[in-house]
């Protein structure tokens, strides 16, 4: 999805995507998980012009690749070595997300691998480094959590910092990110996917979402993956509520993000997503 967003900044063929994480297809011939896009199916979407055969074809795809989508990737991962995007991922595969540090990403590189993405450790050559177990051992939870090298299954990145990094109204051929220096002050680094990014900019809405506000006609099961999102930084930083005050922080600020994207469940519901995501942040691997 962040290389998506990299190379179009469309947030509905992004919010598309979600719905493919966890989901199911049912046919005459039974049911079967549904295989989420990778980066290299991405990139592969982005380089392929269907249209043209044969050599044309190639020399189309080549030329994509060079002059988009590689660079496109090698910003992804030049904005994390630096700090200004951030990721989580379960070390090996196991336990809580945890936030991968800056330093981290410069012997990191990303692989695909059936239907996960993979920050896989390198040498300083770009070289993938010797791991004791097979690579789909990381993918199921089977390698210790402190085996080393680390293995990094299905990275999760910070769609407020993406959407600043990659603004909507200022599209790069290259991919290449702004000035780091630019990055609002107030930002709240959170898997923030919004209409515009320009409306963080803008402050904070003059007051909470009214119960006699329409509520959205299409909550979407992508907005709670990312109100989840939010909330696992919120819970990064602040740490565990522990007084009912620190949890209705936490309930103020999903229904601020969700009322960002026009979208207004009643309050009820909200608390009971914020408790099932405060039990599972306590209760590591509650989650999947």
């Amino acid at each position: 999805m962040l290389l998506e967003w990299v190379l179009t900044r469309d947030i509905e063929a992004v919010l598309s995507m979600v719905d493919d994480y966890g989901g199911w297809r049912v046919g005459d011939g039974g049911a079967a998980r549904i295989r989420p896009s990778t980066l290299d199916d991405v990139s592969r979407a982005h380089w392929t012009d269907e249209a043209l055969h044969g050599e044309e074809k190639a020399r189309e795809a080549v030329r994509r690749a060079n002059v988009f989508i590689l660079p496109a990737r090698r910003a992804i991962l030049d904005a994390l070595c630096i700090g200004i995007l951030h990721g989580w991922a379960r070390p090996n595969g196991r336990g809580c997300m945890t936030r991968i540090e800056p330093i981290q990403w410069a012997g990191l590189q990303f692989r695909s691998v059936d239907g996960h993405d993979v920050a896989l450790p390198v040498d300083s050559e770009g070289d993938p480094l010797s791991l004791p177990r097979p690579l789909e051992d990381y993918l199921t939870g089977a390698v210790p959590l402190n085996s080393s090298p680390t293995v990094w299954p299905d990275p999760v990145f910070s769609p407020v910092r993406a959407m600043s990094n990659w603004r909507k109204d200022a599209i790069t051929l290259d991919g290449s990110i702004g000035n780091p220096d630019a990055l609002p002050s107030d930002i709240s680094d959170g898997p923030n996917v919004g209409e515009e990014f320009a409306d963080k900019q803008n402050g904070p809405p003059e007051s909470a979402p009214s119960k006699s506000k329409p509520k959205s006609p299409r909550l979407k099961k992508g907005h709670w993956v990312l109100a989840r999102g939010v909330a696992s930084e919120w819970l990064d930083e602040e740490g565990g509520p522990i007084e009912l005050g620190d949890q209705a922080k936490l309930e103020k600020h999903i229904t601020e993000f969700l009322a960002s994207k026009d979208v207004y469940p009643a309050e009820s519901t909200v608390r009971k997503y914020v408790v099932q995501w405060i039990g599972e942040y306590r209760e590591p691997g509650l989650s999947t």
